[in-house]
Order: C-alpha cells, then structure tokens, then sequence
C-alpha cells in the first residue's frame, strides 16, 4: 500500500477516537512517519484494528529483525509496560511475539512480528482444561519480579475498580442480586498482598496459535496479587460452561496460589456485568457463583457490610 492508504487508514482511525482522547491520538500520529523510518518499516499493509482507542495499530510487510514483517503500535498518552513485560517473558521463555520498544514524545510504541495466529481450542470443557493447564505452567515465571516492567505496570486497584464499578452499574439497571459490601471486597482483593506483574486480560482473544506453538499477546500489563490472573481466566471460562472454582482451583494447583476466594468471586461479579446483557443466563451463574464465594466468610462478609454502611460513597 502507498502512503496515501497509511494517511487513510490514519483518518479512519482518527473519526473513531472520542474527542476527549484525541489529544493523545494526535501525539501518536506525529511521531508515526519517523518511527517509521527509524524503525526501517516498509510496506504498509493496513491496520490491524480500528477502534475507539487512542493509539494506531499497523501492519507492514517488511521490518528488519521480523522474518514475515511486524505490526506497530503506537501510543500517545503514556509510556506503556507491554513492550517491557512482553520482551521479559520472552526472556524467560513464556511464549511472546518477537517485540522491540521504546518511548516517544510521551507515549510509547512497540514493534511486534507479525504471526498468523490461528484461535486456541475452547471448543470443550478437556480443551478448556489443557489451555488452563498451559497457562498456569508459565505462571510463576510470568509473576515473577521484573525490574524491566516494574516501572510501567499500571497498578490493578486503579485499572480494575472503575471497571468493576461500570459492572456493578450494568447488573444493578436489570435488578441483579448484588451486595452492597462487596465492593469493599472487591478493594480489598485487588490490592491484597505483593505487587506481581500480571498480563491482566487473559482471555481467548488475546492468545493464539502459531506454527503449532501457543502466544501470548496484548497484555494490559498490571501489577497486583498473583492470583489475579488466574482468577480472571476462570471467570471468563463460565461462557464456555465451566465452572470458575474448578478453572480457578487447577491454575493455582500448578502455580502454587491459595485457594479460591473473594478475589475470585470479585471477578465473577465483573464477568457477569459484561455479559448480562447478552448472556444473562451466564451472568446469573456467575453471580452465583460470586454470592457463594464472597459470602462464604461469614465474619468477612459482615465487615465488609459494616464498613460499607458506614462508607458515604463507594461508587454505588
């Protein structure tokens, strides 16, 4: 493709991003044609995806160092901890695109190889055991300190709370059966114990095939419990019909985690927000499964309630 589809491509984009980030999109497209040319790109092939997110996305045929070309993104808000969380993974071995990065007028960018990925197998309950179990056998590494992302993880309580309230908003407009005092569970789960990296969105969509080989890409590039990870994994396994304890509890089994519990059933909660409206009937296993695990501490959960009442405003 020529430049002229680069600089369509880019306005495309550009309609899609809300006013309110279009600052940090602008930031993004001034330093694109020089990355471009530093990075020795060539080939345009189009966008990978567009969106409503402040940052672009494209592909090119041909990048040095990447055997069958790379896709780039570019970031104009603020350093981002996927480049340093994907290349120290990719150090210890966890299955990672190829990736180079850096950072550019305030944001960042990084450079992935191109894969023809084809989707991982969640077709049944065996399947989703041994996608599990392959998750799970890279968790240690994967939670291991990283003195190269550290500095740009995202903490989980900022990222996951808003989120978590938006959830809390969807299951209450269709009069779900939801606490009160779990929000301060879900405060608690989330900045309970060390600070580990987390990819923080494992999910199908952001996994793949290539060459026989699992890849784990997209990570949102958290830092929080290690548990995090496997908690949300499991939640978003009930669509699939399986049960998140079960899910949950064969994670932790490989990777050494505690058992399952609040910050479980705190993922759950925000599983069951995004799919109430159109899968209810898995929304409604999954708050049952919530009810049971965040209230199964009887002492905890009324804590919980009393600080809750005594709260003025937990975004309720």
């Amino acid at each position: 493709m020529s430049s002229d589809a680069l600089g369509v491509a880019v306005a495309a984009q550009r309609r899609r991003v809300p006013k309110m980030d279009r600052p940090a999109f602008e930031r993004a497209v001034l330093v694109l044609h020089g990355l471009i040319e530093a990075l020795g790109l060539a080939g345009f092939a189009g966008s990978v995806v567009q969106d409503g997110k402040p940052r672009l996305l494209l592909r090119f045929a041909a990048a040095p160092g990447f055997a069958h070309g790379a896709v780039l993104k570019v970031y104009g808000d603020r350093p981002r901890g996927e480049g340093p969380l994907l290349a120290a993974w990719g150090a210890c071995g966890v299955p990672t695109p190829l990736v180079r990065y850096g950072e550019a007028a305030g944001g960042s960018w990084l450079l992935l190889e191109y894969l023809d990925l084809t989707p991982v197998d969640l077709s049944s309950s065996g399947a989703c055991a041994a996608m599990t179990d392959m998750l799970a056998s890279w968790g240690d590494v994967m939670h291991a300190e990283s003195s190269e992302a550290a500095p740009f993880l995202r903490s989980l309580p900022d990222v996951m709370l808003p989120r978590w309230r938006q959830a809390i908003g969807a299951l209450r407009r269709v009069d779900a059966p939801v606490q009160r005092h779990w929000a301060v569970l879900a405060e608690r789960s989330y900045a309970h114990g060390p600070a580990r990296p987390l990819h923080g969105d494992l999910a199908a969509a952001n996994l793949g095939i290539a060459a026989g080989r699992l890849v784990i890409f997209d990570a949102s590039a958290l830092a929080g419990p290690a548990a995090f990870d496997a908690a949300r994994w499991a939640a978003r396994l009930a669509r699939f019909g399986v049960d998140p304890r079960a899910a949950y509890e064969r994670w932790a089994e490989r990777e050494g985690l505690g058992p399952a519990g609040a910050l479980l059933g705190v993922e759950c909660v925000l599983e069951a927000g995004a799919l109430i409206a159109a899968h209810p009937d898995v929304a409604e296993a999954l708050l049952r499964v919530a009810a049971a695990l965040l209230d199964e501490n009887e002492t905890l959960a009324k804590a919980a309630s009393r600080k809750a009442d005594q709260a003025c405003d937990h975004g309720w």
